[in-house]
């Protein structure tokens, strides 16, 4: 299981106790260290993504990761590549067709630039995944203007 974006490690931490092999990725050093001493869990940085064989993961996590990632098309294809084959992607993203979205226009938080390079709805995540034959599986759409998308 990989959890790109893993903050301080909470997530993994649970996935672990539940029995898991875990993988965390993060940038931030301070998110870093505190996943260290309160979980005992390595966060490892961005270029390790690289460093992993082919198929490695079943299960791949992206939470509100995939808007800040630079250089989106070339991430995704990463993550086909290290999916298994009957693995999945678990991604949640803010939704600008969402009612949050319409109703604050403007002031919607999730436009959050320049934090947030790209902005998704349903049509957008498809056509994105299906560039690496990766098909969209389920939404859940959650509160708060959220789309979480399995891939």
């Amino acid at each position: 299981m990989l959890d790109i974006g893993a903050g301080t490690g909470a997530f993994l931490n649970e996935l672990k106790l539940a029995g898991h092999n875990v993988v965390g990725i993060e940038p931030d050093s301070d998110a870093v260290q505190v996943a260290m001493h309160k979980y005992g869990i390595t966060l490892l940085p961005e270029y390790e993504l690289l460093k992993f064989e082919p198929e490695s993961f079943d299960v791949i996590t992206m939470w509100h990761v995939l808007e800040h990632v630079p250089l989106l098309q070339k991430r995704v294809e990463e993550l086909s590549k290290l999916l298994s084959p009957k693995g999945a992607i678990f991604i949640a993203v803010p939704n600008h067709e969402s009612y949050d979205a319409s109703y604050y226009g403007k002031y919607w938080a999730a436009y959050d630039v320049p934090r947030h390079l790209y902005h998704f709805d349903k049509q957008t995540i498809v056509r994105l995944f299906d560039l690496f034959n990766l098909e969209l599986y389920e939404i859940k759409t959650m509160p708060s203007t959220v789309f979480m998308f399995l891939c």
